[in-house]
């Protein structure tokens, strides 16, 4: 397919290698700037100039996917407005639910800037959830109820947002604005999807994000199956209807986290313009054979009736390494080895900068046996932790 009007935006805080092998193959237009341009041009990926890519993201039906939300900055400078529109429409939590909360009328929502933090009116006798409005992996993410636990908790979640503001940008990671909501208890799902040329949603994958209780944030483990596809794909679909129904979108990529109560979905987060961060995109290409990228750019839509028909009963799962508490990436280092020893089968492994982000690696993995894959919920990390002599 020749990409008129497509573009992929890169940034050097991580790409998956099935994606750069990807981009590799198919001749995606790339925009990328600093020593990961000239490491993209030495791999032979061609790379546009500014000018390029501004004349791309100035039309109103460009295809725009990118691997870190840093990107965000390029669009803010170049893009359209109804592409910012549709991307400030998702990502800006608050804005996002309070659009929709016509359907949720028995849901409490709130935003509460940095400032107003010790005047925040707590309702009482409600489970309630903190996070930034914009945000990224589970960082400023706290359960509390109560304005005596809140009183706890929110020091924590505002130095927690202050340490990690030199990894992200602002696009990325904003501590000026919190949504605070209602804490929905049930399965939590993620969902990558597009919205086509037509505005209608396709769905490329959905997984399962465990905890180990109510109070774990984490993103240790997502895992799919055909069974579980079979069970949420219908009410999936009904909400992204919904959404769709609410603002016409067209060729955009999405990462939804949702949960699931009384059969009911309640909308997490959306992340507009990627799937699944850090390579958890990857997953439906190691489950299903699906390239969620190349089927957003080539406006592909699974076959899902013909997939779910085969007999494979494995789960396949996206595993984080998480870094062990007070890790000192100077000092000491993972004993990788070990760790992979952990694993049935490794279908794929990634080095991730200890010293740099909340874990170590990434783990494409499958089994017939689900506990082969929640194991890792309740795994003592720290035992990985090597010192140097």
């Amino acid at each position: 397919m020749f990409f008129i009007n497509a573009l992929v935006l890169l940034h050097d805080s991580f790409i998956s290698s099935f994606f750069w092998i990807t981009l590799k193959k198919n001749k995606f237009p790339v925009f990328a700037e600093g020593s990961l341009k000239n490491k993209l041009i030495s791999e032979g990926i061609s790379v546009l100039s500014v000018f390029e890519a501004k004349k791309i993201l100035s039309s109103d039906d460009c295809f725009v996917y990118f691997n870190a939300e840093d990107c965000l900055s390029v669009i803010n400078d170049l893009g359209n407005e109804k592409l910012k529109e549709n991307i400030n429409f998702f990502k800006d939590k608050f804005a996002f639910k309070k659009s929709i909360q016509d359907n949720y009328s028995e849901y409490f929502i709130a935003e509460v800037k940095k400032e107003d933090f010790n005047s925040f009116e707590v309702p009482e006798g409600k489970d309630l959830i903190i996070k930034p409005c914009v945000g990224f992996h589970s960082v400023g993410i706290r359960r509390f109820s109560g304005k005596k636990e809140w009183n706890k908790i929110k020091s924590d979640v505002l130095s927690e947002c202050e340490k990690y503001s030199s990894v992200f940008n602002e696009n990325v990671l904003n501590n000026k604005k919190f949504l605070v909501e209602e804490y929905i208890e049930g399965k939590e799902l993620a969902c990558d999807f597009y919205f086509n040329s037509d505005g209608k949603p396709i769905i490329l994958n959905i997984s399962h994000h465990p905890f180990v209780d109510e109070n774990d944030t984490r993103d240790l483990v997502y895992y799919t199956s055909r069974k579980l596809m079979q069970e949420h794909y219908g009410k999936l679909m009904e909400f992204l209807e919904f959404i769709a129904s609410k603002k016409k979108i067209r060729n955009f990529p999405v990462h939804l986290e949702v949960r699931i109560k009384n059969n009911k979905v309640y909308p997490i987060e959306a992340n507009p313009l990627r799937f699944g961060g850090f390579g958890l995109s990857d997953l439906s290409f190691y489950a299903f054979g699906i390239n969620s990228f190349e089927y957003f750019f080539n406006q592909k839509e699974p076959d899902w009736d013909m997939i779910l028909l085969e007999d494979n009963r494995n789960y396949y799962a996206f595993v984080v390494g998480q870094r062990p508490l007070n890790f000192n990436s100077e000092k000491e280092s993972i004993d990788v080895k070990a760790y992979k020893e952990t694993f049935n089968e490794i279908l794929s492994y990634t080095e991730i900068d200890a010293g740099k982000y909340k874990f170590f690696s990434t783990v494409f993995t499958r089994s017939e046996n689900l506990n082969d894959l929640t194991k890792y919920l309740y795994m003592d990390f720290d035992k990985f932790r090597v010192l140097y002599s």
